[in-house]
């Protein structure tokens, strides 16, 4: 620690507050800073302003106890553990304590063991501070991506071995007209023009023996509205890949660009009549 290891305790005898302090300095645990309270409010008021490492408290204080000292540290600090120290404590008390979260619990005529158990809930509470970490970053990625998905321009589609879609991105709406409800479940060969069912079909058998490959077509794509729209279509089979499991299909409108294609290849063919 930085400025070193900070302890509250919650204790009521200056005597056992010092011997444990003795304890605590005798054990490796760096420079301590301790502070000593008794009563529930100053308690709580240090919590905040003292910022321990982590609590010692007294099982059994007039007005307040360790059970209580514990619930009152995991509402408002719940990575910072707490060992329950007592002069006597029986063995159904000791378990409660521990089921309501204290990292351990110390007899005050066994004090020879509070330095490895503050070393072992340390680390215990950095595992689980590491491990809280871990998962917002994890969280943060998913919402990064789930936004990137439900803005992108183009569309995205999740398939099985079988093109059944399970996922569609929300420009499908967009794009195709179908809401995400009208998507999934269905088989992909459902929204393409008969002719193109059979190359879709193909293509679906290739991308199987070609994992992590991107493999390009296009397909005419029935719209909502009844017309049918050029569809330019990249497939990468990731149905190995245990964070996807699915053949992704990234596909955009190309339906004017087509036409435009097709105007082009007309006027084309238009001059080279005159020309000739």
């Amino acid at each position: 620690m930085k400025n070193g290891l900070r302890i509250l305790m919650l204790e009521d005898n200056p005597n056992d507050a010092e011997l444990i302090i003795r304890e605590l300095n005798r054990n490796g645990l760096g420079k301590v800073v301790a502070k000593v309270v008794r009563e529930k409010a100053e308690f709580t008021r240090d919590l905040d302003e003292f910022k321990p490492d982590i609590v010692l408290a007294d099982y059994n204080l007039p007005g307040f106890d360790g059970v209580a000292a514990i619930k009152i540290v995991a509402d408002k600090i719940p990575t910072t553990p707490v060992i329950i120290i007592s002069g006597t404590i029986g063995e159904d008390f000791a378990i409660e304590t521990l089921k309501k979260g204290a990292a351990d619990y110390i007899l005050k005529d066994r004090m020879s063991r509070l330095g490895t158990a503050v070393h072992r809930a340390l680390r215990d509470a950095e595992q689980q501070r590491e491990q809280m970490r871990s998962k917002e970053l994890i969280r943060r990625h998913e919402l990064r991506f789930l936004t990137m998905i439900e803005n992108s321009s183009d569309g995205i589609l999740l398939i099985d071995k079988t093109a059944e879609i399970m996922y569609a991105a929300p420009s499908t709406l967009r794009i195709l007209g179908f809401t995400i409800e009208e998507s999934i479940g269905e088989s992909l060969t459902k929204f393409l023009h008969p002719e193109d069912v059979a190359a879709a079909r193909a293509l679906v058998a290739d991308a199987l023996k070609r994992p992590n490959e991107k493999l390009r077509s296009e397909f005419r794509f029935r719209h909502a509205d009844g017309s049918y729209r050029w569809i330019e279509t990249i497939a990468t089979n990731l149905l190995g890949d245990a964070n996807i499991e699915a053949i992704i299909l990234n596909y955009r409108d190309v339906t004017d660009r087509r036409k435009a294609d097709a105007v082009v290849r007309e006027t084309e063919r238009k001059y080279r009549s005159l020309f000739e």
